[in-house]
């Protein structure tokens, strides 16, 4: 997966190094930089990104990878007043995410849309 500093969207193909296709599919949805994203520790497919559009996304990756540009998240969360710099996936509870904005909070929430 390659991901571009400052920018409202995230690569996400095969592992490689060095330069991504420019026809790589893209995560798209955000209207503002993506701070920060975490893979799910307990679903392979499933992402959050947190934004400087003050929202987290979680978003869920086709098996077999992406073909298109993604542009639909599973769940859309306006969490904080100002841009969100950390997205944390707990790392023994199913669906929980902890974010912190840069309005100095910190907030844990469940994602319950995903619970399987």
């Amino acid at each position: 997966m390659a991901v571009e500093p400052a920018a409202a969207y995230a690569d996400v193909c095969d592992w490689q190094i060095g330069r991504v296709d420019r026809d790589c599919p893209l995560v798209v949805g955000h209207r503002a930089a993506v701070l920060d994203i975490q893979w799910c520790p307990h679903e392979d497919d499933i992402i959050a990104s947190g934004s400087e559009d003050c929202t987290i996304k979680i978003w869920q990756i086709p098996e077999g990878g992406l073909l298109r540009n993604l542009e639909e998240p599973v769940v859309d969360l306006v969490a904080h007043q100002r841009r969100v710099g950390l997205v944390v996936w707990h790392p023994t509870v199913h669906n929980i995410l902890l974010s912190g904005g840069l309005s100095s909070f910190f907030k844990s929430r469940p994602i319950s849309s995903l619970c399987v």
